[in-house]
């Protein structure tokens, strides 16, 4: 494959080895070239973008890939033997940034083919408006959706899923991803096509079909 493509150029994140596993497979294989759009649900740790990606999937167009880093890592065999043998926090620390590689290398080969991609990230490195920016440069519409939901019911969520025998996610991740997102929210407002915020995501339902009914209305 080679370097040039734009996209590999702006990417960012852990300089690992990409290890692509079922579900990073089937979002590449599954995708369809078709209107150039990048969905990107975000917000910190424990906001809803899981929740939110599942009623906002189904509404938009066949052909959407849909890139989750998070799940990614839970479908490694490494990731669970590592979580068993070592806790969850060992294992997202060896496995957060394999799932990352490869979940922007699945990224790269999408926009080869120009496929829409729905992505769940959380939009707070300081490196994404830039990303989203050499999105728009190369032909893609943009839109981001900011999950308002409150930040003590994130870290609370966030506690919850660990407690339960679910994903780590280190507690200082929810406020420092959070404060991140509202500093860059000038940038996205340049950067993006459309900002779009759910601010309540027991209305998740209701905020997707606003979503989908923008992406189709611009098609």
């Amino acid at each position: 494959m080679s370097a040039s493509h734009w996209f590999d150029a702006c990417a960012y994140g852990p300089r690992a080895k990409p290890r692509h596993n079922a579900v990073s497979r089937a979002a590449i294989d599954g995708a369809r070239p078709g209107p150039a759009w990048l969905v990107n649900v975000a917000g910190t740790a424990g906001s809803g973008k899981s929740t939110f990606i599942e009623s906002l999937r189904s509404r938009l167009a066949p052909g959407f890939a849909l890139i989750q880093p998070d799940r990614i890592m839970e479908a490694y065999d490494g990731y669970r033997s590592d979580v068993a043998a070592r806790g969850a926090a060992a294992a997202f620390a060896a496995w957060e940034p394999v799932a990352w590689a490869t979940a922007f290398d699945a990224m790269s080969r999408l926009t080869r083919r120009r496929c829409p991609i729905l992505l769940e990230l959380s939009a707070s490195d300081p490196a994404h408006p830039g990303l989203v920016s050499e999105f728009s440069r190369n032909g893609y519409r943009t839109c981001l959706v900011l999950l308002k939901t409150p930040l003590e019911t994130c870290a609370e969520r966030a506690r919850r899923r660990f407690e339960s025998g679910g994903r780590h996610t280190p507690p200082r991740y929810v406020a420092e991803r959070h404060e991140r997102i509202q500093s860059l929210l000038p940038q996205y407002e340049k950067a993006f096509d459309a900002v779009l915020e759910a601010p309540d995501i027991a209305r998740s339902d209701a905020a997707s079909l606003a979503v989908a009914d923008f992406v189709r209305s611009v098609e």
